[in-house]
């Protein structure tokens, strides 16, 4: 397991290399985060997919499909440097010398190079070809001339909310949970293992926030906002699993119950009264223990 994002983005984008587009243009990489704009260039949605399959989902931070947006993100957010880049730094290419960004690609640096390496999306195996829609996925080494600059992909990280520094292991279901009523942080990371399936951007973490009860509302096809409300019970009287923030509503004793719980009751076989509790706790250990393919999708 990679425990750097950068090292993980480049692993992620050097395993496509070789990639080749199909001849109407169709590619992999925007058929799963961009499908509204296949078709078109795709350089910039290459690096995000790279970033998004090593842990982190861009997307809402900056338009990627488009590289002056991404340049201009990065001149407004800090994360704009001409010198020091550092592997898996979006390089910003300008072909013409006009002043405007044309291409996008992975810095993978070569100390031994005189030339600057990278990976790159939709561009050629050499010059004789387009640079900015060659269609295929290449290892490249431009001269500095070409470089508008480099966008710092910890700071692109951190403003989607991801820590910048690692890429946590993930432990895989095991389906043998102690069945204890609580939820600690195993049976949390259990749930996200599974749940994970449905939202793969999902952390693996062991603490239950907002992404988690989304990524469960999602499976259970309930409003998902996030946040389990009018509660009964604190977070920390249900086991150190449970992030105790504004995602968990406490009301107090004689609460009303959430939708999502109730949904949840439900499908455990338990009374619905939408209040999450010991015994909601212990029927979820116990059906997670029994069904090792439960919440992998939606129900």
């Amino acid at each position: 397991m990679a425990t750097n994002i950068r090292a993980e983005v480049v692993r992620v984008a050097r395993a496509e290399v070789g990639y080749q587009r199909k001849s109407n243009r169709w590619n992999k990489y925007a058929n799963e985060l961009f499908p509204t704009v296949q078709y078109q260039p795709y350089c910039g949605i290459g690096a995000a997919w790279a970033i998004y399959k090593a842990g982190v989902d861009v997307r809402g931070v900056v338009w990627m499909p488009y590289v002056p947006y991404i340049e201009s993100w990065a001149r407004k957010n800090g994360a704009w440097k001409t010198s020091g880049q550092k592997d898996g730094d979006l390089v910003i290419f300008d072909w013409g010398g006009d002043g405007l960004a044309d291409h996008v690609g992975i810095s993978w640096r070569d100390e031994k190079a005189k030339g600057y390496r990278s990976i790159e999306f939709n561009t050629s195996p050499s010059s004789a070809g387009s640079q900015s829609n060659g269609g295929g996925v290449h290892v490249r080494y431009r001269g500095r001339k070409s470089i508008r600059g480099w966008v710092d992909l910890e700071k692109l990280v951190a403003a989607a909310g991801a820590k910048a520094v690692a890429v946590k292991a993930e432990k895989k279901a095991s389906g043998a949970l102690v069945e204890d009523g609580r939820i600690g942080r195993k049976t949390v990371q259990e749930l996200q293992q599974r749940l994970k399936h449905i939202v793969p951007k999902l952390a693996v973490d062991g603490r239950a926030g907002y992404e988690t009860w989304k990524a469960l509302q999602k499976c259970l096809g309930t409003y998902a906002d996030g946040v389990v409300d009018h509660q009964s019970y604190r977070a920390t009287e249900l086991g150190n699993g449970i992030v105790a923030n504004k995602c968990w509503d406490y009301d107090g004793r004689g609460a009303k119950g959430s939708n999502m719980v109730r949904a949840l009751q439900k499908k455990l076989g338990i009374t619905a009264d939408g209040v999450w509790g010991e015994k909601t706790s212990l029927a979820l250990q116990k059906a997670m223990n029994k069904d090792q393919a439960l919440f992998t999708k939606k129900l």
